[in-house]
């Protein structure tokens, strides 16, 4: 479902450089439809939350003792910081790119995508050791939300044009599709990420890296 979502919104792009409204809406659409069926078959879905909440519970001085309003109170505090912090990161993002000339699509794939992974990275790194399952999970599961939903709710209330098109088909949509397919092929092998893997998806991205700024 990763490589389908990645895939699906590179084609919508690659056919005319945009995203129409009706493209945004059926990404929305394919979302939906992937949701429904996890919600429908849940539970043959091997999942290792409930597992990790009585891990926490056990542990000495580790039991939740927090109500409802008070996730509830958090998730609307978080929501707000992450929605303020978003609108910081594009003001910011925009600004380095008329300031050093640099096109906005280098800008949006490193420090832009940089900005927005942190909160990835920190559940990454706190669920790494207590669970790989909600590690990985987690960081496929943006990768499925965000070339949907986010995107596609983007696309629906304002189309998006690609303007540096030549980078996006000759840089930015290969080394996406390419690493997409090499992080599942890692995964596949034996359903976990060692560490000679995480250095060469590292070392992935800082070719990326190297090869996008230095066609700019």
């Amino acid at each position: 479902m990763m490589f389908l979502a990645v895939m699906l919104l590179s084609m919508l792009i690659l056919v005319d450089g945009d995203l129409n409204r009706l493209e945004g809406a059926l990404l929305c659409l394919l979302y939906v439809m992937y949701i429904t069926y996890l919600i429908q078959h849940r539970d043959e879905i091997r999942t290792e939350e409930f597992e990790v909440l009585e891990d926490i519970r056990a542990e000495p001085g580790g039991r939740i003792t927090w109500t409802t309003t008070t996730y509830f109170v958090m998730l609307m505090i978080g929501l707000g910081l992450a929605m303020f912090a978003s609108a910081r990161v594009i003001d910011s993002a925009a600004g380095i790119a008329i300031e050093m000339g640099v096109p906005s699509a280098a800008v949006g794939s490193t420090l832009s995508a940089i900005g927005t992974s942190f909160p990835e990275l920190a559940v990454a790194l706190l669920a790494a050791r207590r669970s790989t399952g909600i590690a990985v999970g987690t960081l496929i599961g943006s990768n499925i939300t965000d070339p949907m939903l986010s995107v596609g709710i983007a696309a629906i209330i304002n189309p998006i044009v690609v303007s540096d098109t030549a980078l996006f088909y000759g840089l930015i949509i290969p080394a996406t599709l390419f690493c997409t397919g090499l992080a599942l092929v890692f995964m596949w092998t034996d359903f976990k990420f060692n560490r000679p893997e995480g250095v060469i998806l590292i070392g992935c991205y800082a070719v990326f890296l190297f090869l996008l700024y230095g066609s700019i």
